[in-house]
């Protein structure tokens, strides 16, 4: 039989046991409520706080901090990155100016300017992109608008993909800037990702390449052969003189003699 010793002693390390079960329930009871009734915003990130749904300009919290807030449905809390975005849209076949068929991806890098407008408008990160992605393949009109010498070309000076990319990125903020309720963002730049020959194109480029090399090279023998006949006829004209000159000298030394 236990001694009353050891009947101690299991009270205790049961007493103990609880002691810590309620003292881990207590915290965690204290984090839950923490986080339910409050809410953290980082350095990177600018956060709204909505209430049933709206928000306010007082509910817009730009400096980093804790801040207090009601549990949902009540309130609910949206942090927008301050960094940059970058959206990339899928690759599209298109047309240029002179009837060439290239594959092109592009892509727009943006950013939240006004986080109460982009929260009434858009909500999410997820939500602008689908707004956003129409209007960047709007934009290959522009890309239509150039020849295709004027994007793939030997000679940098006639390359204008810099000219390309700063009409598109005016476009799109001209888009953004109709559109009927404001989506709070900034468009920083517009841009060709990559530009891909499709199979077609690129034997339309060597066809017109080797056409470009045939007609350089006629060129060259047409010169050539101008050249040489112009050479030839000054050199049969001062052999003639040579001729004439040396004949009156012999009839001059025959008339002597």
């Amino acid at each position: 039989m236990m001694d009353a010793r050891g009947r101690r002693t299991l009270m205790m390390d049961a007493n103990m046991k609880s002691l810590s079960a309620l003292i881990i329930a207590v915290i965690v009871l204290v984090v839950l409520v923490f986080f339910t009734f409050m809410y953290t915003v980082r350095y990177d990130q600018v956060a709204v706080l909505t209430t049933f749904g709206a928000a306010s300009e007082q509910s817009v919290k730009l400096e980093p901090g804790l801040y207090r807030k009601w549990p949902p449905p009540i309130q609910r809390v949206y942090a927008y990155p301050k960094q940059l975005q970058i959206l990339e849209d899928r690759k599209v076949e298109l047309q240029t100016k002179d009837n060439y068929a290239i594959i092109l991806s592009t892509y727009v890098t943006w950013r939240i300017e006004d986080p109460l407008a982009f929260n009434r408008a858009l909500k999410t990160i997820e939500a602008a992109e689908d707004k956003l992605s129409p209007l960047l393949r709007d934009l290959n009109s522009v890309v239509s608008g150039y020849a295709f010498d004027q994007m793939v070309n030997s000679d940098p000076s006639k390359v204008l993909l810099p000219e390309i990319e700063q009409k598109a990125t005016a476009r799109f903020q001209q888009l953004l800037a109709q559109q009927s309720q404001p989506w709070g963002i900034a468009v920083e730049h517009v841009g060709i990702r990559r530009l891909i020959l499709p199979e077609a194109t690129t034997d339309k480029v060597f066809e017109r390449m080797r056409t470009t090399r045939q007609r350089m090279a006629q060129k060259a023998r047409s010169e050539g052969d101008a050249e040489a006949t112009d050479i030839r006829s000054s050199a049969d004209e001062a052999r003639d003189k040579i001729l004439a000159f040396a004949e009156s000298r012999a009839q001059a030394i025959r008339a002597r003699g």
